[in-house]
């Protein structure tokens, strides 16, 4: 994995990537691959992460324009159009 010769032992990788659903998938055509959360867990502590957290954020588009108090996260996948969800990872290399 290329991201773990940029980060130094003891650094920390902060992503996120589109969760799997089918209109991620189709929609979004700057991801080459779009994995599921665990196969994402996975593929970081075979590249020499620990401490890999893969979580789940849901957004309510648009309603920060509203107030920024509006743009909250939710902790779960919900599919739908009109929604955002996406998996932030969070992992250290090791030392």
């Amino acid at each position: 994995m290329a991201i773990s010769s940029l980060i130094k032992e003891g650094g920390l990788f902060i992503g996120s990537t589109p969760y799997p659903f089918k209109k991620n998938i189709v929609s979004d055509e700057t991801h080459l691959f779009v994995l599921h959360p665990i196969n994402w867990k996975r593929l970081f502590e075979k590249c020499g992460f620990e401490y890999v957290i893969v979580s789940a954020m849901t957004f309510l588009p648009y309603l920060w324009r509203i107030n920024k108090k509006l743009n909250f996260i939710i902790p779960f996948y919900i599919p739908g159009m009109k929604l955002v969800s996406t998996s932030l990872i969070i992992a250290r290399k090791k030392k």
